[in-house]
């Protein structure tokens, strides 16, 4: 696997490892946290252990889980580019801490990732997938400069049927916003 390290002026985005299982853990066990990003919660910290481990393997769908670190070493979140298609597209996916949330922890971490997607992939477009009620998640993705695409219909993980918005946006798009 790729070692990752990144850094904003707050953060420092890192490859996942079994050590942040604990910190994983306080929000995953979070009903309402799970449902947001798509998973069912965590039962205990052993199931986080080895979803982690899932997670570290190398999937060339992936370019890889960051877990999202504030500079003083306190794990809040992750972060990844998942559905990667070399060449094509990838796209992102967040999970934070709710007692980290409202602050522009996830912004400052997806721009950050989406750069390193963008100048270090060679990605062209990077997509981004929200249902329509995961408020807090649309308001990073317009924040950033996303562009909707369309509404699509979903299976989530406990069976029932959500509608996801989509949304995208390009290298050219990115970089004229944010520069490289």
């Amino acid at each position: 696997m790729e070692k990752i390290e990144l850094y904003t002026k707050r953060l420092c985005l890192r490859n996942l490892s079994l050590e942040d299982a604990k910190a994983m853990f306080s929000y995953a066990k979070l009903e309402y946290v799970a449902k947001a990003a798509g998973w069912h919660f965590h039962c205990n910290i052993q199931q986080t252990k080895n979803i982690i481990s899932l997670m570290m393997q190398d999937n060339p769908n992936s370019c890889g889980i960051l877990s999202i670190y504030l500079l003083n070493g306190k794990m809040i979140g992750t972060i990844e580019l998942h559905n990667y298609k070399r060449g094509i597209n990838a796209e992102l996916g967040y999970v934070i801490n709710p007692k980290y949330s409202n602050r522009g922890y996830c912004s400052e971490a997806s721009i950050t990732i989406m750069r390193w997607g963008f100048l270090y992939k060679e990605l062209p477009y990077i997509n981004v997938k929200a249902a329509i009620d995961n408020y807090p998640s649309l308001r990073v993705i317009e924040k950033i400069g996303f562009k909707f695409l369309h509404d699509i219909s979903h299976i989530a993980f406990d069976g029932s049927n959500i509608i996801l918005k989509v949304f995208q946006i390009s290298k050219d798009e990115f970089l004229e916003k944010y520069g490289e």
